[in-house]
């Protein structure tokens, strides 16, 4: 599966809502979702979430991976926020 842009508003601005979140997403365009990821495991964030959280391993094009997080409330029904980091090379 991969990750496309597939449409960008052309009144594009990258320090407003949305668009800000758009723009944190671009490294992953054309990347390859090559694993699934849970913060409970310490090996991936080591206490920094309270609660239970799951997420993706993207690869891109270049080698780079990253881990994006999703994160929503408990109870589903306010908008999804992420964290993305890029993984070091060991």
């Amino acid at each position: 599966m991969k990750a496309v842009l597939t449409r960008m508003n052309p009144n594009f601005n990258p320090n407003l809502g949305i668009d800000f979140q758009l723009e944190k997403l671009k490294p992953l365009v054309g990347g390859t979702i090559t694993g699934l990821v849970r913060t409970s495991e310490p090996a991936i964030h080591e206490g920094y979430f309270d609660d239970e959280f799951f997420g993706f391993t993207i690869t891109t094009p270049n080698g780079k991976k990253y881990t994006l997080i999703l994160m929503s409330d408990d109870e589903g029904v306010g908008p999804v926020n992420f964290k993305l980091t890029e993984e070091k090379n060991t």
